[in-house]
């Protein structure tokens, strides 16, 4: 009983300690300095009660060197103005000690290890997804790996016996003699036989392109975290993940540097973007899928801004190419205005793709249900 009471005082401990990290991660204030900035302006933050513990031990340490007691005007509540940078440094040590995160110049970094403990915490957010499907992508005729399926049909020549579906057969033989003879007996003959159908899991390729033009921040920019970290999490050991984070230049990503990689802004080059991941993808084999999430319409071109007419005629050059080598686009757009959803429009028509309008708050979920379900064409 006490243990069973331990390990889940650790498990709500470690729980805890995930969902900080996760704060952490999803915050805008990149360095100590923004999150003292932050802590002096009244941001009710997750270490409020430790930036203020650790002040207090430091001025009484203080005291006692210098001698003196802490005054009644240096109350627990007064102490914020009192809070140095060093003060919140301190909150962040255990995270350095367990090297979840690293200080880099006063820059905190996510590191692999925390990552990965932030993309566990994404997958429980995802609740309402089946634990069942993850890594689950069934197809017809065509993939990578083999199953056996729960439906079953009649055999035929060729079929080897080693799938019989030998419940289904046994009841065809005795319905089969009931009908014929009135009795109830086994006697086998070939069109008694069922055999279990082959279905194939398919070998995912994902190109993940995350728009980080100026007006992707905030929640926006969380959605698109938890989603690139959630994918990452989800994929088999076979399947391919491809991260391109997209402005006025592109760049690839391992899907847990999402945490630390911004490009800062600015304009949104999305042929670049989708011909990089089309060339990424090219050479795979199986189920090949690119996810774009995006607020906002194309205006750039190989770095150089040309406008949404000219921008929006590359993208579709680029949305054909992909369709000729059985690269699916799905468009996750944060934004329904009707110029995005025209636009849109057209390249689902083009690529035979799939649009989700979707807010932030659901983008995550969007995205990884329709990863894992089920692929049938």
């Amino acid at each position: 009983m006490q243990t069973n009471l331990y390990c889940k005082i650790c498990r709500k401990k470690r729980l805890q300690d995930e969902t900080i990290l996760s704060e952490i991660a999803h915050s805008e204030n990149q360095t100590i300095m923004d999150w003292f900035k932050a802590f002096r302006q009244g941001d009710d933050s997750f270490f409020k009660e430790a930036a203020m513990e650790y002040t207090r031990q430091r001025m009484e340490e203080e005291s006692d060197k210098y001698g003196g007691e802490l005054s009644d005007s240096d109350a627990y509540e007064n102490f914020r103005a009192k809070v140095l940078p060093r003060d919140i440094e301190r909150c962040f040590e255990k995270y350095l000690k367990q090297k979840d995160i690293v200080l880099s110049q006063g820059e905190i970094k996510i590191t692999h290890k925390g990552a990965r403990k932030v993309a566990n915490l994404v997958k429980l957010k995802l609740e309402n997804l089946s634990r069942e499907k993850s890594g689950a992508h069934k197809i017809k005729k065509s993939g990578h790996g083999l199953n056996i399926a729960l439906y079953s049909r009649k055999y035929e020549f060729g079929d080897t016996l080693a799938n019989i579906d030998l419940e289904r057969t046994l009841l065809s033989s005795l319905e089969r003699n009931i009908q014929n003879s009135g009795r109830l007996f086994l006697s086998l003959k070939p069109e008694d036989f069922y055999i279990h159908e082959k279905t194939f899991e398919a070998r995912m390729c994902i190109g993940l392109l995350i728009d980080e033009s100026a007006s992707m921040g905030g929640i926006k920019r969380s959605a698109a975290i938890d989603i690139c970290l959630a994918l990452g999490k989800l994929k088999k050991p076979g399947d391919v993940l491809k991260v391109f984070l997209y402005a006025a230049e592109v760049k690839e990503i391992q899907y847990w540097e999402i945490l630390n990689t911004s490009l800062g802004g600015g304009t949104t080059d999305m042929k670049t973007a989708l011909q990089s991941a089309r060339k990424a993808l090219k050479k795979e084999k199986g189920d090949k899928q690119i996810y774009i999430i995006t607020d906002a319409e194309p205006n750039t071109e190989n770095g150089k801004y040309v406008g949404f007419k000219k921008a929006v005629s590359g993208v579709k050059q680029e949305a054909m190419h992909c369709r000729r080598e059985n690269i699916t686009i799905n468009m996750v757009m944060l934004d329904n205005n009707s110029k995005l959803k025209i636009f849109a429009g057209h390249i689902a028509r083009i690529n035979a793709g799939r649009v989700f309008f979707t807010s932030p708050s659901n983008a995550g979920e969007v995205v990884v249900q329709d990863y894992m379900a089920a692929c049938t064409k």
